[in-house]
């Protein structure tokens, strides 16, 4: 909890089961994203609570650049009146990946090896679009040093195939066309 990634309101440790009280109003936990260092909460009414690390933009909030160590509401795509269809963050990577319901990909967080596509090495400290991403998402795998994209199918003659984007410092938004089979066993 050094990084104030448990929402708490502190960073010290702690070592036995803690109730978390920590936001002030009641809410319906839909799901919870753990990230490297931060940790974000989505509640039943599209509210997107965010702490722990942030020096990096990893939770998205441009006005505060520390450690949140209390719930902070991410309210980016409540101004832009845009609908989160999922979150991907990663147990490696200090950035946080959303995919939109009308298949926009923003991230924010670390771009260290252009692992979003990009293409700069710094830090992005609210949610941005990537305006390349591919249409029609399956899957994202957020990467410390690649973000992974599975996209749309396509069928010849026999064969269903898929497009797998790559996004990492020597593959900027790279393309290959995988078949179904193949991705089956990628993501089992």
């Amino acid at each position: 909890n050094k990084h104030g990634e448990l929402g708490i309101g502190h960073k010290e440790n702690v070592f036995e089961l803690t109730p978390w009280n920590a936001y002030n109003e009641n809410i319906e936990i839909k799901t919870i994203y753990n990230g490297y260092q931060h940790t974000i909460i989505s509640t039943n009414d599209n509210k997107y609570l965010c702490f722990g690390e942030n020096s990096s933009g990893e939770c998205g909030i441009i006005e505060i650049s520390s450690q949140i160590t209390k719930p902070a509401e991410n309210k980016y795509f409540e101004k832009n009146t845009m609908h989160i269809k999922n979150i991907y963050t990663s147990s490696f990577a200090s950035r946080t990946i959303w995919h939109t319901k009308d298949d926009q990909i923003y991230v924010n967080g670390s771009e260290n090896y252009n692992s979003c596509g990009m293409g700069y090495h710094d830090n992005i400290l609210s949610p941005t679009l990537i305006k390349d991403s591919p249409p029609l998402i399956i899957d994202i795998a957020n990467g410390y040093h690649h973000t992974l994209i599975l996209t749309s199918f396509a069928i010849y003659p026999d064969t269903i195939f898929r497009i797998l984007s790559v996004w990492s410092e020597s593959h900027k938004n790279s393309k290959l066309i995988i078949p179904n089979d193949v991705c089956i066993m990628i993501a089992t």
